[in-house]
């Protein structure tokens, strides 16, 4: 009888904790969309300068009573290309959308973020594309997927024929693993439109969407401003789509050919602001060994339009 006595009071402790990391999450949610609407609910674009993008002494440890929340993302710094910690939000325009990108563009990310041949690019972007048309036809001669392969799994089910409703759906495709999809994830949405915020967009996603490296350099070395550092006074933004060639001609050499080439890609393809923004939100109490870890994504009004506990 003690045992089991002891097995249900462990039981309601562990369920206990969950329901306090929960009201933490919920708490530090709503603080942050409140902190949201203050920052960015006049702004007419939006760059990684934005509080909302990086503001550690609100987003790090916010206290809640017990425990403390942390909204933080892992993004690569686009000149050293080391890994770095950012505490605040990540807007889904600074990556590419699954759900609209073209055959293209799917193969020259995953080319550039995996560093695969031409073939498994093609393979990947092609089985990703017939998962979420609305067909069961190849969208190439070989290497994709449709429902007749699914079906012959040992577990077996139907491609989708329809958009990710959330980002983890990539692993029902077929070429996924748990290696290509960790190095993917920061590079790619379920979420937002068809444009690419060229203020936050990293290398790899302005090079998915047609940028030339040495632009893509000059683009780099205009938001990163003269010091060559994120998050100083000389950094720059771009307010506008029609100020893009106008401001880099302006900080650096851009010839007539590279104003030529880059015309269609920006009508086509960028914008200078961001509609959605993913959260990571960790909860750490002091009488829990293991913070717990929430993922969601929000729109510009606050709205959450995905919630996933870890």
């Amino acid at each position: 009888m003690g045992y089991g006595v002891r097995q249900k009071a462990s039981l309601a402790l562990r369920v206990e904790k969950r329901d306090r990391a929960r009201y933490r999450t919920d708490a530090g949610v709503k603080r942050a969309i409140a902190f949201m609407k203050d920052e960015a609910g006049s702004a007419f674009f939006y760059d990684l300068k934005n509080r909302l993008s990086a503001h550690e002494p609100f987003f790090k440890n916010m206290d809640a009573g017990g425990g403390t929340v942390t909204i933080s993302y892992e993004r690569p710094d686009d000149v050293t290309g080391e890994p770095t910690t950012r505490y605040g939000f990540v807007d889904e325009e600074s990556k590419i959308n699954i759900n609209i990108a073209d055959l293209t563009t799917l193969e020259r990310l995953f080319k550039i973020v995996l560093g695969i041949s031409d073939i498994d690019a093609k393979d990947l972007a092609s089985s990703i594309v017939d998962w979420r048309d609305a067909d069961d036809m190849f969208c190439v001669p070989s290497g994709s997927a449709e429902s007749a392969y699914y079906k012959n799994l040992t577990n077996p089910y139907e491609a989708k024929n329809a958009d990710f409703d959330l980002l983890e759906e990539l692993f029902l495709v077929k070429g996924m693993t748990g290696d290509i999809y960790e190095a993917l994830k920061g590079f790619v949405t379920a979420h937002g439109g068809s444009l690419v915020n060229i203020n936050t967009a990293p290398r790899a996603v302005l090079a998915a969407v047609g940028f030339p490296a040495h632009i893509i350099d000059q683009v780099i070395e205009f938001r990163y401003g003269r010091d060559k550092r994120l998050g100083t006074d000389d950094d720059g933004s771009f307010s506008s789509t029609s100020d893009i060639i106008p401001a880099l001609s302006r900080f650096t050499s851009l010839g007539e050919g590279d104003q030529e080439r880059l015309a269609p890609i920006i009508d086509e393809r960028l914008c200078v602001n961001s509609a959605y923004f993913a959260l990571r939100i960790t909860v750490d109490e002091q009488d829990t060994r293991r913070p717990t870890e929430t993922a969601c994504v929000i729109d510009r009004n606050g709205k959450i339009v995905v919630w996933e506990e870890r």
